[in-house]
């Protein structure tokens, strides 16, 4: 292997070589220096780091922060419930008998009074017009009793009879006016029967559902019954407006206060949610969201 040739005594290098092996505190100094300036580049390299990484997250978190004030946060309670109606009965006639004629079909909306169904009279009309001839026989009757008691009237003021016959007129004058007035009360109460059998809405809604159709014999056990029992002798089941029933936690009751807004929205429609005010809440029973009945 090659080597440089060795320095020649007396030439310049070796001079400047040999003064440093001479002084090695120069060396040290020299030492040292280098070692200071890599420390401060290294020192002045780090901090300028950490300024950039704190100036790059402070801008990143300014978006995400906002400036603290005293208020009120709203509360917001979620539960899962489902859609009932606000109000539904079956409907059932107050009298019983075969159902003549049906007027309405599933689906219909109605309002309050309209005639719903029709009831089979059966011999009713011939007991009306029976109690239609007592009453013009009694109202007959009271006419010649009030002529007669008129008549002795004037025979007891001239003299003629006595003052026992004109009681005795006016007694029958008194029988007949209250076998009128019990008459007319016999027809009254069979003509309110006949006005029973048209079935008429208690309220107004939509026929949800059909139980009997003409021919069908039903019968007054329930006139107006929410029971599904009563399907059986019920003619339609009517039903109002809709109402969100929830089952909310215990621990949230506390928080429900009444006619408070809510939003709600169904898993048919994911998408689709009620605006603020769909409805209040009410105290019933049982905890509940309700919406205001659709007229």
């Amino acid at each position: 292997m090659l080597q440089p040739p060795p320095p020649r005594e007396g030439s310049g290098a070796v001079r400047r070589l040999q003064r440093i092996r001479r002084q090695p505190w120069l060396r040290r100094k020299r030492l040292w220096a280098g070692v200071l300036g890599t420390v401060l580049l290294v020192g002045t390299g780090s901090a300028l780091l950490a300024a950039r990484r704190q100036s790059n997250q402070q801008r990143s978190l300014s978006q995400y922060t906002v400036v603290a004030r005293q208020g009120s946060l709203p509360g917001t309670i979620t539960a899962s419930g489902e859609l009932m109606a606000y109000r539904k009965v079956n409907v059932s006639p107050r009298r019983q008998g075969v159902l003549q004629q049906l007027f309405v079909e599933e689906g219909a909306r109605v309002q309050a009074g309209q005639p719903l169904a029709l009831m089979d009279s059966d011999d009713l009309d011939d007991r009306i017009q029976e109690l239609q001839a007592q009453r013009q026989s009694a109202q007959a009757q009271l006419n010649r009793s009030r002529r007669e008691l008129d008549r002795r009237r004037n025979l007891v003021r001239q003299g003629v009879i006595t003052e026992e016959d004109y009681s005795r007129a006016e007694a029958s004058f008194a029988i007949d006016r209250a076998g009128l007035a019990a008459a007319q009360q016999r027809l009254e109460q069979r003509l309110k029967e006949r006005a029973y059998l048209t079935v008429r809405a208690p309220f107004s809604g939509v026929v949800t559902a059909r139980f009997a159709d003409p021919g069908a014999f039903v019968t007054p056990t329930t006139a107006a019954s929410a029971s599904a029992g009563a399907s059986s002798s019920s003619i339609v089941e009517l039903a109002e407006g809709l109402e969100a029933v929830a089952k909310v936690p215990e621990s949230d009751i506390g928080r429900i206060r009444l006619a408070r807004a809510r939003r709600c929205g169904w898993t048919a429609s994911p998408t689709a949610v009620s605006p603020p005010g769909c409805g209040r809440s009410r105290r019933g029973p049982r905890s509940s969201t309700t919406s205001p009945p659709s007229r």
